[in-house]
């Protein structure tokens, strides 16, 4: 469980099994469990692109705060300003949408 300003910090290791050097894209995406507002199902928050020599290894990480949170709430555009809400949430990080590794958490006020 997080609260305030908290940061939530998720580091994995990457590494490059094959004989080739090659690339590969880590994506964090978020997903509101429970919003008073619809929101999409996954938001991508975060990425970044990794080299690797063949055999290497990277360790990569990414920070959250409530900032990642924010989404804009209000009447309409003109009125609107950004917020975030307390409650649970996922992080799913991995290659693309579908690959995923999830972690679920809890962000309080």
């Amino acid at each position: 469980e997080l609260a305030g300003d908290d940061t939530l910090e998720v580091s994995l290791t990457l590494r490059n099994a094959g004989a080739r050097a090659g690339a590969e894209v880590v994506q964090a995406w978020l997903h509101d469990l429970v919003g008073r507002t619809a929101r999409p199902r996954r938001q991508l928050i975060r990425f970044e692109r990794v080299e690797l020599a063949p055999g290497a290894e990277a360790r990569v990480s990414f920070r959250l705060t409530t900032e990642d949170l924010r989404y804009p709430v209000g009447e309409s555009l003109a009125t609107c300003t950004m917020d975030w809400e307390p409650g649970d949430f996922e992080l799913l990080i991995g290659r693309n949408a579908e690959e995923v590794t999830p972690l679920r958490f809890h962000w309080r006020r």
